[in-house]
């Protein structure tokens, strides 16, 4: 068959292409090139191009010629070629019934592939085929036996696909080849093909089954010159060096990948083309489960949190991204995270080194170390960085905005905490360490410290190699919220620090069972429905831990109506105060959204068009993930609560109580899947039901769920079946929750 191909197409599909497939390799691919003089068109999409067919039917004339499927999606190559009509179908199943039907009215199979679990079969009217059967097989030994047959009776192979290790084969009269043979080989066998090249065969087909590659070879009467071409993945600047000699594709293939490798590029890609950070971080999880140690997902994950303010939950990612590989734009991140959580002496570390690493290192590099450096005074620094950013990129606006408002800032000292970094923490005893820099080009004095507006002694201005002066000293801090910050004066003009909280709870902790209920019912925004039963669920919860198992008041926490900075702050209260021989369980209760893929719980503070004000659960498993405790249990009572999963629940399996507490667990327990729940909690009063009435010593959160799971079914208005699984990402070891009696 002649071919010829659009080049500018083919530019603009390398422009779809070229970046999801450089930074994620698709796999194998075989390409054989003809010469040809006639129209081509490639096809690609994640779904069957269906309509771009049917578009370049009517347009060009063109049909179906060439199908491959990889993870990247469907390749279909549509060619203008003499045929007189032409069907597909794509189905889950085999359609042999319909192929039957089509046979009698004269259509010939010409094309068949496997992708997306489904089977293609393409059939043509007027194709010069005369006659046809296909059969399928998995056995290679009883595979040659079958060929062999249809060979002696003069059908030749003319399409070939696999749907893992079987193979449909479709063997055709009225081809107009003459011999024929075939190979199965690991590797592409390129020795075995031009041995036959110069026996005067071509290539007529090469399939792959997720372990072989299948290759034909037949002779033939009018193929005017072929090419053979192996490429480690998609490459197409040389498939655009064939094209302008004149060779168009005859056939592609690509290395039939796995399930689960399939499933991971899948999300990758997914996750590339989100525009949204949050539902990028749901593929880049999804992938992350298939390839867990994938320093490029964890750092574009790590990414997509920086860029939602989720800083925190990003250094875990980061730090593990840069352990695995090194790289600049690995440390670029990391730099930007510390910048977010204002450690901007860290950030700059981070940022020389990334720069190092380049030999021509982006404007961004030195634009985003200038902010860094601007951020703690060091003026001269900026100044270069920001002249060697714009000089990089003399047409970027946002760099030249922000170099002339950083030259028309007057000369001021800028105030930096290094401890502590966060405006909000805990203590888990009375001393507390606090470091600052100041960078001030005039000799500051009268520096003060005060706590929760009291006047501190301070020991006086410290010098420090990274900062013109400073002050590092520990301070005695009260029971509950210190509100500390730094005054001091220059020239007489007072300026002062930005305020640190600090949490410091001394009383004695009587369990190491902790609580931490949540409890939203009104809502700001008019347009979020108010609910009637949350806190009063939730201290009825909090009554039944107190009076019957081992929590202690003074270890329980209810949150009534809390906005998102409350629970965020008390997450990171928890963080500073529990450790490995704590157990920790987490109840919410209120509205769940669940917006492209992406679960969120509502705290009272939400605008419902906004969802920056909603707390997504990697967000909130990002702050979970930093509490060390040996058990933590989260229980959700809210729509949609089903999205904080790995996207898998087990149900309970015999496992001894005691033997579950000895290994460490994140587990979750929800009310229903990705579904509405009613506002009026059936899994509530299960729940509390069963807790109240239990009178085992030892009962695990696993068997809690097994006994609540059939009433809530039963007993909901639209048959809502709980949940409970395994919290993905926060280390999860197979261990279980356990509630204990007093």
């Amino acid at each position: 068959m002649r071919k010829e191909f659009s080049l500018t197409l083919l530019a603009v599909l390398f422009c779809l292409l070229t970046a999801p497939i450089d930074l994620f390799a698709q796999g194998e691919v075989v390409i054989v090139y003809r010469k040809s003089n006639e129209s081509q068109t490639i096809h690609n999409s994640a779904e069957f191009p269906a309509e771009d067919i049917n578009m370049s039917n009517k347009e060009n004339q063109h049909y179906i010629d060439e199908v491959s499927y990889n993870s990247d999606g469907w390749y279909v190559i549509t060619s203008k070629l003499a045929y007189k009509g032409q069907t597909y179908k794509l189905t889950e199943e085999f359609p042999t019934e319909w192929i039957k039907a089509n046979w009698d009215k004269g259509y010939q199979i010409t094309n068949v592939a496997f992708g997306e679990n489904k089977w293609l079969v393409v059939m043509t009217l007027g194709s010069g085929f005369t006659s046809q059967r296909l059969f399928s097989e998995s056995n290679a030994g009883l595979l040659a036996d079958k060929i062999k047959k249809a060979w002696d009776e003069n059908f030749r192979i003319s399409s070939v696909a696999f749907n893992g290790k079987t193979g449909v084969y479709i063997m055709t009269k009225g081809t107009g080849l003459g011999g024929q043979t075939y190979k199965i080989s690991k590797d592409v066998p390129t020795d075995w093909i031009n041995t036959y090249y110069d026996k005067k065969h071509n290539v007529t087909f090469v399939a792959h089954d997720g372990e072989n590659w299948f290759t034909v070879m037949s002779s033939y009467a009018d193929v005017e010159a072929e090419k053979f071409r192996f490429y480690n993945s998609l490459d197409f600047e040389k498939i655009n060096l064939e094209y302008e000699a004149g060779y168009w594709i005859y056939k592609l293939c690509f290395k039939l990948l796995s399930k689960e490798q399939s499933d991971y590029l899948k999300n990758v890609r997914n996750a590339i083309a989100a525009t949204d950070n949050e539902v990028a971080i749901y593929y880049y999880t999804e992938a992350l489960k298939i390839v867990p140690n994938d320093a490029l997902c964890l750092n574009n994950r790590a990414w997509a949190k920086f860029k939602l303010g989720q800083c925190d939950g990003a250094v875990d990612d980061i730090d593990r991204s840069i352990e695995i590989e090194e790289n600049a734009y690995s440390l670029h991140t990391k730099g930007s995270i510390l910048v977010c959580q204002k450690r901007y002496r860290e950030a700059i570390d981070y940022f020389n080194r990334a720069i190092l690493i380049l030999d021509e290192p982006e404007a961004e590099y030195f634009f985003d170390r200038a902010k860094a450096k601007e951020s703690i005074g060091e003026k001269a620094g900026a100044k270069l960085d920001f002249e060697k950013a714009i000089s990089i990129e003399p047409s970027n606006v946002d760099y030249k905005v922000h170099y002339e408002l950083f030259k028309q800032k007057s000369v001021v000292p800028v105030i930096t905490w290094d401890l502590p970094f966060k405006s909000y923490t805990a203590a888990p005893n009375d001393v507390c360490r606090i470091k600052l820099c100041i960078n001030s080009p005039t000799k500051m004095d009268d520096m003060k410290i005060y706590i929760n507006n009291s006047l501190f002694e301070s020991r006086g201005i410290t010098i420090a190699d990274e900062c013109d002066q400073g002050l590092d000293q520990e301070i005695k801090l009260q029971a509950g919220k210190n509100e500390v910050f730094v005054q001091f004066s220059v020239n007489g003009q007072l300026f002062k620090s930005e305020i640190r909280t600090i949490d410091y709870n001394p009383t004695k902790k009587a369990s190491n069972y902790h609580a931490l209920l949540i409890a939203v019912q009104n809502y700001k925004d008019l347009g979020i429905k108010d609910l009637s039963k949350p806190i009063q669920d939730a201290k009825e919860l909090k009554d039944i831990l107190l009076s019957k198992y081992t929590f202690d008041s003074s270890s329980v926490t209810l949150l009534q109506n809390p906005t998102k900075e409350m629970i965020i702050n008390e997450l990171i209260k928890l963080q500073g105060e529990l450790g490995a021989n704590d157990n920790l369980l987490i109840y919410y209760s209120g509205h769940g959204m669940n917006k492209n893929e992406v679960g969120y719980w509502l705290p009272s503070n939400s605008i419902m068009d906004n969802r920056s004000t909603w707390l997504s659960n990697s967000e909130f498993r990002d702050y979970l993930n930093g509490i060390k405790t040996e058990h933590t249990l989260v229980i959700a009572d809210a729509c949609f609560s089903g999205s904080i999963f790995s996207g898998e629940f087990r149900d309970v399996e015999s496992f001894s109580c005691e033997e579950m507490s000895k290994v460490k667990s994140r587990r979750a327990m929800t009310s229903g899947a990705n579904t509405v729940v009613p506002d009026e909690s059936v899994f509530l009063k299960y729940m509390c039901t069963i807790l109240s009435a239990n009178e085992q010593n030892c009962l695990s959160a696993e068997e809690l769920y097994s006994r609540i799971k059939p009433s809530v079914i039963s007993n909901s208005p639209n048959n809502q079946i709980p949940q409970f699984g395994i919290l993905p990402q926060v280390g999860d070891e197979g261990g279980n929750f356990v509630f204990r009696k007093k």
